[in-house]
C-alpha cells in the first residue's frame, strides 16, 4: 500500500486495496489501521530525509482518497435527521491546517458507530458561526496538530462555546 501510495499510478491504490479485501482484510481494517500507517510510515520518511515532501503529500491524498472510496457507504451527516433518532457531531479541522487524514479515519470510524457526522475542514471564523446558527450537535471534535497552537484553539473554542449558546 505505501509503494502504491508513492508510485507514479494513481490506480496502484485501488488496486492494492482491492487485493488486500479479497484477501480477506476487512474495510474498517484498511480505514483504521493500514492506511494511518502507511501515512505515518510516509511522515516518518519525510522527517529522516528519505522521501520528498511532494511525494509525502501526493501519497497522502492518494490515501485520502482511498479511505473516502472505502467510506461511500458510511452515513454521512443528515441536517434533516430527527435529533431523538441519531447522535450529530460535527468535526473541524482547523483553519490553515493541512493535516487532514487522521480526520477523516475518525469522521469513518464515527460513522460506523452510527454517529450523523459532519466534517468542516478549514473554516473561517464566519463560516464556524453559521455552522453553529444553522445547526445543533452533541458534540464539537476539533483536530489539531502539534503546530497549533493552544491560543488559537482556545478561540475556535470560544467562538463555538458563544454561538452555540446565543442560538
Amino acid at each position: 500500500l505505501h509503494d502504491a501510495a508513492v508510485g507514479f499510478s494513481a490506480e496502484d491504490v485501488s488496486t492494492v486495496i482491492a487485493y488486500m479485501r479479497a484477501s480477506g482484510i476487512e474495510v474498517d481494517a484498511i480505514a483504521d489501521l493500514y492506511i494511518p500507517h502507511v501515512a505515518r510510515v510516509m511522515g516518518d520518511e519525510w522527517c529522516e530525509d528519505k522521501m520528498s515532501f511532494a511525494r509525502v503529500t501526493i501519497g497522502t491524498a492518494r490515501l485520502q482518497s482511498a479511505l473516502r472510496g472505502l467510506g461511500a457507504d458510511w452515513a454521512s451527516y443528515d441536517a434533516d435527521a430527527d435529533p431523538n433518532d441519531a447522535r450529530a457531531v460535527i468535526v473541524i479541522v482547523v483553519k490553515d491546517s493541512y493535516h487532514t487524514l487522521g480526520a477523516m479515519v475518525l469522521c469513518g470510524q464515527l460513522r460506523r458507530l452510527g454517529l450523523s457526522v459532519r466534517l468542516s475542514l478549514g473554516p473561517s471564523d464566519a463560516e464556524l458561526r453559521t455552522i453553529f446558527e444553522t445547526a445543533e450537535f452533541d458534540a464539537a471534535l476539533i483536530s489539531a496538530s502539534e503546530s497549533e497552537t493552544l491560543d488559537s484553539l482556545r478561540k475556535v473554542v470560544e467562538l463555538i462555546r458563544h454561538t452555540a449558546a446565543t442560538c
